[in-house]
C-alpha cells in the first residue's frame, strides 16, 4: 500500500452516499436487532461485501481454541463513526492472523442503555495465506430511527475469528449456534468497540448534487479532514482526495501524475479534474 494513501485511509472517516439506496425502514429506539438487520458493508467502488447472519452465542471466547497456532487480531483502533441512513462510512481493520488467512469479522450491535444484539453479521474469512493485512469496508444501515429527530447511539463489537486448516470458521458458527466448535477449534481474537451514531432524516435518494452546488470545501471540511481536499466530479458529486501530508501538516490532494491512479474498475480511486480521489462520494450538501 502506497505510503501516501495509508495517511489518508487511516486518517479518514469518510461518509460516502450508495448510489439508488432508498431508506425506508424504520428501527424503534434501542432496537439494535432491528439494526444489526439492516447493517450492510461496501467496497471503495460500491460493492456489496457478503456477510452472514449468526447467533451472538456462536462467537467463541477471545483467545479460546487451544493451541493451534495462534487466534487473529485486530491492531488497530477504529475511530467513531458518524453515520446517515442510506449512507455508508469507512472503516479500516489491520489484522494479524497465524493460520494464514483473512479472518472472519463479526460485528455485534450494543446499545451503552440496553443491551447487545442477539445476532451478529460476519464477513467472510479469506485463505489467502497471508498473516497480516487490512480489510477496508463502507458500513451503512438501509434503515433510519422510527422518530427522525433522534441519535442512536451503538458500540459496535467486532471480532476477528479464524479457524485452524482448511475450515469455514463462519460455516462452523452457522453450524454450531450454541458456540461449539465442530470440526475443529474456533480461533477469536479480542474484539475491538468501534462506537456508531446514526441520526434520523437520511436521505432517500442520494447520488446526484441537485440543488447543493458545487462547491467541495463544506464537504471536505466534515469529511476528507480539510476543506481543500475535495474535488467535485462529473458525477455531481464530491470525493476525498488520497492526501500527502508533508511533516504531518500543510495536507493537499495527490495529483494523477504523482502516484498510480485508478487502476482498473475494481480499484477504489480514480482520477478526477487531475487529482486521485476516491470513487465513492457524496453531495455537497453531506
Amino acid at each position: 500500500m502506497r505510503a501516501s494513501a495509508a495517511v489518508f485511509i487511516t486518517a479518514l472517516i469518510l461518509s460516502v452516499c450508495v448510489i439508488c439506496c432508498s431508506t425506508k425502514k424504520t428501527c424503534s429506539a434501542g432496537d439494535v436487532d432491528c439494526y444489526l438487520d439492516n447493517i450492510y458493508f461496501l467496497t471503495g467502488d460500491g460493492g456489496t461485501i457478503d456477510s452472514v447472519s449468526i447467533s451472538t452465542s456462536a462467537i467463541p471466547a477471545a483467545a479460546d481454541g487451544g493451541t493451534d497456532g495462534g487466534a487473529p487480531t485486530i491492531t488497530n483502533q477504529p475511530g467513531s463513526m458518524n453515520i446517515k441512513p442510506g449512507y455508508g462510512t469507512f472503516i479500516e481493520l489491520d489484522w494479524t492472523d497465524p493460520q494464514g488467512a483473512q479472518p472472519a469479522f463479526c460485528h455485534t450491535l450494543c446499545n451503552p442503555r440496553f443491551r447487545c444484539s442477539a445476532r451478529s453479521r460476519c464477513t467472510p474469512s479469506i485463505r489467502d495465506h497471508r498473516i497480516s493485512g487490512v480489510w477496508r469496508s463502507y458500513i451503512g444501515f438501509n434503515t433510519e430511527p422510527a422518530d427522525s429527530s433522534t441519535t442512536e447511539h451503538f458500540q459496535d463489537q467486532v471480532t476477528p475469528i479464524s479457524a485452524s486448516g482448511d475450515q469455514d470458521p463462519v460455516a462452523m458458527m452457522q453450524a454450531n449456534p450454541n458456540g461449539t466448535s465442530g470440526g475443529g477449534p474456533l480461533l477469536a481474537g479480542p474484539p475491538v468497540i468501534v462506537q456508531q451514531t446514526l441520526t434520523g432524516g437520511g436521505d432517500n435518494g442520494g447520488g446526484s448534487g441537485g440543488g447543493c452546488g458545487t462547491d467541495c470545501s463544506g464537504f471536505g471540511a466534515r469529511h476528507c479532514s480539510g476543506a481543500r481536499n475535495a474535488v467535485y466530479g462529473s458525477d455531481n458529486l464530491c470525493h476525498c482526495c488520497q492526501v500527502l501530508c508533508p511533516g504531518g501538516t500543510n495536507c493537499r490532494c495527490i495529483t494523477c501524475s504523482e502516484v498510480s491512479c485508478g487502476g482498473g474498475s475494481g480499484a477504489p480511486d480514480m482520477c478526477v479534474n487531475g487529482n486521485c480521489v476516491f470513487k465513492v462520494g457524496g453531495t455537497p450538501c453531506d
